[in-house]
């Protein structure tokens, strides 16, 4: 089997069952030390040295509803979380080219050499949902042999308050601020001031309550109780609607915003919008990435039975960050940012039936894509958020 990073090597169900029943008898010498690792809120496991689970704590069984833990046995991490990337590759956990930027990978492979790693680990699931750990891969020798105590902590709920904490005491304070001081303009008379900036005070309303709205959306999407409302819809109106508003836009100082001329006005049926929400951190990110002077181009089309909307700015995204740009928290423009990319495809795939994807090279530059058809508003919920979710209402 073929692998672009970690070893594909795996073994047989029979070896597994072997090493599983020598962790086993350990734990019969050590009763104490099961019971540590039962007690534990967190998912807690025994990995050998191809990194598959040869042993599950009882939060991790019940979690997973889990009667007989020797089903689970011989997975590895990633594919018992059910991490999206754990499937693109025959070799399974661990062998794609994305699994060299992840947190419990590499911790792994750090406790092989022998030093105890703890690490942040982002993953998608195959659902969509999002997930932010904290991992801690740690060696032990067990008869003689090494293994691996492999713990995770969902960060989850924590990385989602400290992101609105950003957000509130940040940017809406920021934007408050600016309507405040048009508030004591207007309270001392000042006729001319308010003129001058009345424009200003009606694009800061209205950011103030488009940032409110749009964390509103996306909590609502992300616990699977986002509403959404099909219309007959015109491609082209709702590009030129985000393009043209964007360009009152902080970010667009001094730079661009063009509509293809090339573009072609597409009807469909779809949630605006939810669609002007996707489109709208398309160009913001666009925005965001090019320098003083620099155009940003949008544009539409109609593939096959589907619209396609584009965004292209001339900025080239590092390979590492391409690797992890739809990670919730994940951002190349520093803590506490990394919500764009994630929403966007959150937005897109879930509840609109698109598919968001970007090309990146320094010749190019970047350009991000969302293909549309058929609408959708089916979501499954999986095991683990929902578990997630009646814990944390405890």
């Amino acid at each position: 089997m073929k692998t672009e990073f970690a070893s594909p090597e795996r073994k047989s169900k029979k070896e597994i069952d072997k090493e599983a029943k020598v962790i086993e008898e350990f734990y019969l010498k050590s009763p104490v030390t099961k019971s540590m690792f039962d007690a534990f809120q967190g998912i807690v496991v025994m990995l050998n040295e191809n990194r598959q689970i040869i042993f599950t704590n009882e939060y991790f069984n019940k979690l997973f509803n889990i009667k007989n833990p020797y089903a689970i046995y011989g997975k590895r991490p990633g594919e018992a979380l059910r991490c999206v990337h754990s499937g693109e590759a025959e070799a399974g956990c661990g062998t794609t080219i994305f699994c060299a930027e992840c947190g419990a990978v590499n911790a792994i492979l750090t406790a092989q050499k022998g030093d105890k790693e703890t690490r942040e680990c982002r993953i998608i699931d195959a659902d969509g949902h999002a997930y932010e750990f904290a991992v801690t891969a740690d060696p032990i020798i067990i008869s003689g042999k090494q293994y691996i105590i492999f713990a995770v902590f969902d960060l989850s709920h924590e990385k989602r308050r400290r992101l609105l904490e950003r957000i509130f005491f940040h940017d809406v304070l920021n934007t408050a601020s600016i309507i405040w001081n048009f508030a004591s303009f207007a309270k001392e008379g000042n006729k001319a001031a308010i003129k001058k900036f009345s424009t200003t005070m009606y694009l800061s309303t209205k950011r103030l309550i488009d940032e409110i709205v749009s964390q509103q959306e996306l909590l609502a999407a992300e616990n699977d109780e986002l509403k959404i409302t099909p219309i007959k819809a015109s491609s082209l109106e709702i590009l030129g609607e985000v393009a043209i508003s964007y360009g009152f836009h902080p970010e667009a100082k001094d730079k661009k915003i063009e509509v293809d001329k090339g573009s072609v006005d597409v009807k469909f049926t779809t949630d605006p919008r939810l669609m002007t929400r996707v489109l709208s951190n398309m160009i913001k990110n666009a925005l965001e990435a090019s320098k003083t002077g620099e155009t940003v181009t949008c544009g539409c089309r109609k593939q096959g039975n589907k619209v396609e909307f584009w965004v292209r700015n001339k900025a080239f995204i590092p390979k590492s960050a391409q690797l992890q740009i739809f990670q919730r928290s994940f951002s190349t423009k520093g803590i506490g940012r990394g919500v764009g990319t994630y929403s966007m495809k959150l937005l897109a795939e879930r509840y609109l039936n698109g598919k968001v994807s970007f090309t990146s090279d320094r010749e190019h530059g970047t350009m991000f894509k969302l293909e549309v058809s058929k609408i959708q508003n089916k979501v499954k919920r999986n095991k683990l958020e929902s578990s997630n979710r009646s814990h944390s209402t405890k």
